[in-house]
């Protein structure tokens, strides 16, 4: 899924209104992977049970906007974390209620 360029600079973050880009399509599989195994919360505190065709990050590569079936879902509850190290590990996971409190 290719989101177009233009749309992609006119989005921001819901949560923190910093600009998007697009997530590397290795770092969607790696996701979807974890997605798989029941390793990822959203935001919401459910685990993620859908995969994840594209994603977008935020500026400070904190959180992932989930793209599916070719919609942007710009909910606040359905953000994910963003879990990859810089050697594309697992990395330690956003503490949600830290983060939507202070």
């Amino acid at each position: 899924m290719s989101l177009p360029h233009d749309l992609v600079e006119l989005l921001r973050c819901p949560l923190t209104g910093s600009p998007l880009s697009r997530l590397a399509d290795v770092a969607v599989v790696e996701f979807n992977r974890l997605i798989a195994t029941g390793d990822v919360e959203n935001r919401g505190g459910r685990t993620a049970t859908e995969g994840l065709e594209a994603a977008l990050v935020n500026a400070d590569r904190s959180l992932v906007i989930p793209v599916r079936q070719g919609i942007v879902v710009m909910v606040e509850d359905e953000l994910l974390p963003y879990l990859l190290g810089s050697d594309g590990s697992k990395a330690q996971p956003v503490a949600w209620r830290e983060s939507a409190d202070g």
